[in-house]
């Protein structure tokens, strides 16, 4: 049986942990480790923007977990299969050459050794086949990265066009 003084203390601790303002890895992990691990989800961040740039639907999803938790949400569309997913996004980057995208504004927040937070402000034209670029959209784009085997993949995503948007 736990005692009621443990049932405190794992209360006190749960309470503390869930601190508005207070990432959850704070206490666990030094200032160097989360600056090392954040910068290694940022290159990670990097490879995958760069693969979507290119309009390569193989090389943007092998960024993507492929465990059963997986969810991504897509404008008002939500999925639960990384392979429907990317099904999607291979049609659409078979229509064009690549995308021009800019990051205007981005925050990483490590969650623990093995997860961390992108929230990003980007800024999205996509280039058809023949070399005609769209006119620049305002993209929030915020993704769950875990740490797998592999290297850092997204487990959960979302994105979403600003209201309004051309």
């Amino acid at each position: 049986m736990i005692s009621p003084r443990k049932i405190f203390i794992w209360l006190a601790l749960g309470t503390l942990a869930c601190q508005p303002g207070v990432p959850p890895s704070t206490g666990i992990m030094s200032a160097t480790q989360r600056t090392s691990i954040a910068d290694s989800v940022q290159q990670a961040v990097n490879s995958f923007i760069a693969a979507a740039a290119r309009a390569d639907a193989v090389g943007t999803f092998s960024y993507f977990s492929r465990s059963p938790e997986f969810t991504a949400v897509d404008n008002a569309t939500y999925y639960t299969s990384v392979d429907r997913l990317q099904s999607v996004y291979t049609q659409i980057y078979s229509t064009i050459r690549s995308q021009e995208i800019v990051t205007d504004r981005s925050k990483i927040v490590v969650l623990s050794p093995s997860a961390a937070l992108v929230s990003s402000i980007l800024s999205f034209a996509a280039v058809d086949r023949a070399g005609n670029r769209s006119q620049p959209r305002p993209l929030g784009f915020t993704t769950v990265w875990v740490r797998e085997p592999s290297g850092w993949k997204i487990l959960h995503a979302h994105q979403s066009f600003t209201p309004g948007a051309p």
